[in-house]
């Protein structure tokens, strides 16, 4: 009787799990494919009772997989850990970050690499994420180009007052190909 109960049960309970499966799916197939990209830290800042200190950093780069729903709406980071970031709906116009001449990149720096006209037109994701060695981080992610995009990275959440400013390249191979070798050719004039 116990089997009976089991088996009703689920059969009461396959049809809304069936629409749980269906809506999911519907939901991974609007992302497109992860691409690799390399990220970077470029700068560090750090904020202290007599100012912000901005240091920057050794360019140590890991992999990192990034794909982008075909409306914008998401941007999922696979960095040893899924983080899911959600769209914007302001770009960059609310958000601004400490630069200093030649070390770090600003936000109107940020609007040209996009090939936009105002900072709330660049194509902007954030949420508060696990990274993975940090912790809880704010993360901000914005589209640079076809091939980059920049971040922020905020650890307050962790209790540490610094922001590190990131750099994603992709690094398929949609860029530039090495030219193949070729045998080489006796000139037939020599």
């Amino acid at each position: 009787m116990i089997q009976l109960l089991s088996l009703r049960r689920l059969l009461q309970v396959l049809p809304a799990l069936a629409l749980l499966v269906a809506m999911t799916d519907g939901a991974l197939s609007d992302m497109l494919a992860p691409e690799p990209y390399t990220v970077a830290n470029t700068a560090t800042l750090t904020r202290s009772d007599t100012g912000i200190e901005i240091v920057p950093t050794g360019f140590e780069q890991r992999l990192v997989h990034i794909s982008v729903c075909e409306q914008d709406s998401e941007l999922v980071i696979d960095a040893g850990a899924s983080m899911r970031l959600w769209r914007i709906p302001t770009g960059l116009s609310r958000i601004e970050w400490p630069v200093s001449a030649g070390v770090s990149l600003s936000r109107d720096d940020a609007v040209v690499l996009a090939g936009v006209a105002t900072p709330q037109e660049v194509l902007t994701w954030g949420a508060e994420v696990e990274w993975p060695g940090l912790g809880p981080v704010t993360l901000v992610v914005f589209r640079m180009g076809p091939d980059r995009f920049g971040g922020l990275l905020s650890s307050m959440p962790s209790g540490v007052r610094q922001l590190r400013q990131m750099v994603f390249q992709r690094t398929s191979s949609h860029g530039r190909q090495r030219p193949q070798s070729r045998p080489v050719e006796a000139c037939p004039g020599c």
